[in-house]
């Protein structure tokens, strides 16, 4: 399956809880702004949401903490898609060293093609479908 790096930071301090490693909600925040470069990867562009038209709406987000991230631990994140629906997508994202020997994370997200005017979802279009299959197993 193809993957492509869609976020590196570090585990600053101001990060981290009283025990020294990176806190729970900032794992997610890392995985969020993953989530969104995948989206941007397949051509989206987020004006279209600022703009009332169509987004994308996370439905359901599982993680899996797998090692702790220590204080001042540079991270990346690689990020794929599984599984691709009619009107959704699953995208399965990694939290890595930066030398990818390590694995710290992983977060699966279902994310729904959004029709921000008629609150529904919609059929996620061509050019989109396309450029996710690229990061999709092969058949």
């Amino acid at each position: 399956m193809a993957t492509i790096e869609t976020f590196r930071g570090a585990a600053h301090p101001w990060l981290c809880d009283v025990m020294g490693h990176l806190n729970t909600r900032n794992y997610v925040a890392m995985f969020d702004d993953a989530s969104m470069h995948l989206i941007s990867a397949l051509g989206y562009d987020f004006a279209d949401a600022r703009a009332g038209k169509f987004g994308w709406a996370d439905v359901h987000a599982e993680i899996d903490l797998l090692a702790e991230v220590g204080t001042g631990e540079l991270v990346k994140v690689v990020s794929c898609i599984p599984k691709l629906g009619n009107s959704s997508l699953t995208s399965q994202h990694e939290m890595k060293n930066v030398t990818g020997e390590r694995v710290f994370a992983r977060y699966t997200l279902k994310t729904v093609f959004f029709d921000l005017q008629a609150r529904k979802s919609h059929t996620i279009p061509e050019i989109y479908r396309s450029a996710a299959a690229e990061l999709a197993p092969a058949n």
